[in-house]
């Protein structure tokens, strides 16, 4: 924003000489108000830093459950229960886009292969993410959920 000139003006009950730029006070004022939104940031907007996982159905037998890592420089790491991946994230507000590459191709039991599939499908068909308790939906573009994720929780197969 360019300002032209400087307005100065005299304020009440200050000695004669100290004067307050209205102009850098208001430029000022009015970049923390387009900073700092007064709408909360979606529940894609703040997964940056966390770490989640498939919710399991209590009993549920497991060595590892899925589990996805939001970093905060945008990329993603985990283990799907059986194979690892990397890739990428982005969001707006309640928006989600992740972009999965496995990592390992590893042939493992069909225990750990149902829940891999079903965590490698909701991680590439996510466009919103919606807060549900403590945990996630992850919804694709027709708005179906696809999965629930929970914050992980070391032990959670024990």
């Amino acid at each position: 924003m360019k300002l032209s000139g400087t307005i100065c003006t005299t304020v009440s009950g200050l000695s004669e000489g100290m004067t307050l730029r209205r102009s850098i006070f208001a430029a000022a004022i009015a970049a923390m108000i387009s900073t700092t939104a007064f709408a909360a940031p979606g529940a894609a907007a703040s997964l940056a830093g966390t770490s989640w996982m498939m919710e399991l159905p209590k009993g549920s037998s497991c060595e590892v459950p899925p589990e996805i890592q939001f970093r905060k420089d945008g990329s993603i790491a985990g283990n799907a229960g059986c194979n690892d991946f990397k890739g990428s994230w982005k969001a707006d507000g309640d928006s989600l886009s992740v972009n999965y590459q496995p990592t390992t191709d590893r042939r493992c039991a069909k225990a750990f292969l149902e829940p891999e599939a079903a965590f490698t499908t909701a991680l590439k068909g996510v466009k919103t993410v919606k807060k549900d308790g403590k945990g996630l939906l992850l919804i694709n573009a027709e708005g179906k959920t696809l999965l629930r994720i929970v914050p992980s929780v070391a032990g959670a197969c024990d």
